[in-house]
């Protein structure tokens, strides 16, 4: 069964996640020949948020000629195999969000994977011999998207995996987004970790080289199973002088009124900007506070409806990027630890939220003057599941989502 979502923000310019720059940690291959155990480490996929790739598996007797190229997008993952004839099989790979400075585990509230190029040929070497690409997405669950009537692909789901496989054997030459019936999106919610399959099965008695792209974004297809949204995107910046939000609603949506919400931990929003006649698509909000803002959208069309974007999050660094608290491990049990500067005395509130703003629990700080390390008990007394981690000091509010394992 699919599980779909309603009003969601898709990115039209910008990527979710940016693939662009990476290092090669360990393994015996390299980016030009790739093997199973390579790690791969890209930076800043979101400020301060690396992505470790670790290649976990290359079945079928295929190879990986490359495993990122400049071609298409840069900011997407694009991974070129080299399919032997008469062979079926997929390159896999694991990816784990960590912390650029400290490589802990990082929860990520939303993380799109669209698989673009699905496509194949239907005569790769005589007739009937056909080439047919296919993805398979492992995000813990979550829901997919794409052109249900647009005739190149079978999407199934299996337990977690969305797979999608083309059935069109049409073959797009370039890596691009033109074809969006030969691409699906899977998308969830407050993950830290995830696999995506890339594979072609190759019937024919040739060889075949395939070029192959993974976009971390969202995109919105005509036939699609999600319903319509009036917006077209919503992202945000962190600029110098604050966050910078952009909008962009779909032309054929008549908008009365937009307003632009903020949270400090997620639940509890408050308006920050509003307009009746649309003059602008963008704000930029000068708030100085440290830690993590979320942003979202409320907008009521002419005809009444009212509507809501998903979050964008932004890590806002206010004073200075010392000055942020840190829960580490974000993954708890029984404990986490509490890390903070502070430039003198002060006393201060952790609360824990839920994700329907109900506070869970609640411990007084007491900061000394330098670097704190504060040992927080009684996780354990949390169910599993997601919570907003917020510190109240005088004058700065901090967030930091965390999970709290079973």
């Amino acid at each position: 069964m699919f599980m779909l979502l309603g009003s969601t923000a898709l990115l039209k310019a910008q990527a979710d996640f940016d693939f662009t720059n990476s290092t090669q940690v360990s393994g015996i291959g390299n980016p030009s020949k790739v093997m199973i155990g390579d790690v791969y480490r890209f930076l800043n996929v979101k400020p301060n948020v690396d992505a470790i790739v670790t290649i976990t598996d290359i079945t079928g007797g295929i190879s990986v000629s490359a495993l990122d190229t400049n071609a298409g997008y840069r900011e997407a993952l694009q991974p070129t195999l080299e399919v032997p004839a008469n062979a079926s099989g997929y390159l896999e790979m694991s990816f784990q969000f960590v912390d650029h400075v400290n490589d802990l585990p990082l929860l990520m509230p939303e993380v799109p994977v669209t698989c673009i190029d699905v496509d194949g040929k239907k005569n790769n070497a005589g007739p009937a011999k056909s080439l047919n690409d296919f993805d398979q997405v492992n995000l813990g669950g979550g829901y997919v998207d794409y052109d249900v009537l647009g005739m190149e692909l079978t999407v199934t789901q299996a337990g977690n995996w969305f797979s999608g496989r083309n059935v069109g054997v049409r073959n797009h030459v370039r890596r691009d987004t033109i074809a969006k019936q030969a691409m699906f999106t899977v998308v969830n919610e407050d993950i830290t970790s995830f696999v995506i399959r890339i594979g072609a099965d190759n019937q024919s008695a040739e060889s075949a080289t395939r070029m192959r792209t993974v976009y971390f974004k969202k995109f919105r297809y005509a036939n699609g199973l999600l319903a319509m949204s009036p917006l077209q995107n919503f992202v945000g910046s962190v600029k110098p002088n604050g966050a910078s939000l952009q909008w962009e609603f779909q032309p054929s949506f008549q908008m009365k009124s937009v307003e632009l919400e903020r949270s400090y931990n997620g639940e509890q929003f408050i308006p920050v900007y509003h307009e009746l006649d649309l003059p602008t698509n963008n704000y930029m909000d000068d708030e100085k506070s440290s830690g993590t803002a979320f942003y979202r959208l409320k907008w009521i069309t002419q005809s009444g409806e009212t509507g809501y974007s998903s979050t964008v999050f932004l890590k806002l660094p206010g004073k200075s990027e010392a000055d942020g608290f840190k829960l580490y491990p974000n993954m708890v049990n029984d404990r986490t630890t509490l890390s903070m500067t502070s430039a003198s005395p002060e006393n201060g509130m952790l609360q824990i939220f839920d994700f329907n703003g109900k506070m869970q629990q609640q411990v007084p700080v007491k900061l000394s003057a330098g670097s704190n390390s504060i040992s927080i008990d009684g996780m354990d007394k949390l169910a599993p599941g997601g919570y907003v981690a917020v510190l109240k000091t005088s004058g700065n509010t901090f967030t930091q989502k965390l999970i709290k394992q079973p």
